[in-house]
């Protein structure tokens, strides 16, 4: 049985938003350094903005990459009002992660605002982005394909946006949360030997 992480409900917030967000522990199997890359070959980087919120091993690698681009902003480690400030007010958020992923808080979070997610494909990652998303091969220029197709269309972000809030509503809110782990419980005592 898997249960999606759940977090709080903000209402439905959804807004247009502008440019992309990566939220995560700035490492190599995060992808953080696969984004950079995809961004300085994407059309869409002169135009938008990409926002890294995170610290971690590679922060030196990634302020220092970051200060050649313009439209790059490296924010830090921030607390969970202010990312979900930033999650309320971009496009899509960017999870390049280049290794095996459970299922993060901050898909959840961005799923429940409404916010479709690019990824890196992996099985897992297919599970759960589905249509709420899109997928990439682990390389720049496919990454940087999709960044620039979604941040071009404002109606594919709209459609995936309503699909990652429909999500979120059906398995992610507290709620279901709950019930999902209820129901697990009970398959597991059912399943006990007495």
């Amino acid at each position: 049985m898997v249960r999606p992480t759940s977090v709080s409900d903000p209402g439905d917030a959804w807004s247009d938003g502008e440019g992309l967000i990566f939220v995560g522990r700035l490492s190599r199997e995060k992808g953080v350094a696969l984004l950079l890359d995809a961004w300085a070959c994407s059309e869409s980087s002169r135009r938008t903005s990409l926002t890294i919120v995170g610290d971690g091993p590679e922060r030196d690698y990634v302020l220092r990459r970051s200060r050649a681009m313009a439209t790059v902003a490296v924010v830090g480690r921030e607390d969970v009002d202010s990312v979900a400030k930033r999650l309320k007010s971009c496009k899509a958020l960017v999870l390049p992660s280049i290794w095996y992923e459970g299922f993060p808080t901050v898909v959840a979070e961005a799923f429940s605002y409404g916010k479709p997610v690019i990824a890196c494909d992996n099985p897992n990652a297919r599970s759960f982005i589905g249509e709420a998303g899109w997928l990439s091969a682990p390389d720049a220029r496919s990454l940087s394909a999709i960044i620039d197709r979604v941040l071009l269309s404002q109606e594919l972000v709209k459609k995936a946006g309503r699909k990652a809030r429909s999500r979120y509503e059906a398995e992610m809110t507290l709620d279901s949360g709950f019930a999902r782990l209820e129901d697990a419980y009970n398959l597991a005592i059912e399943r006990t030997p007495r």
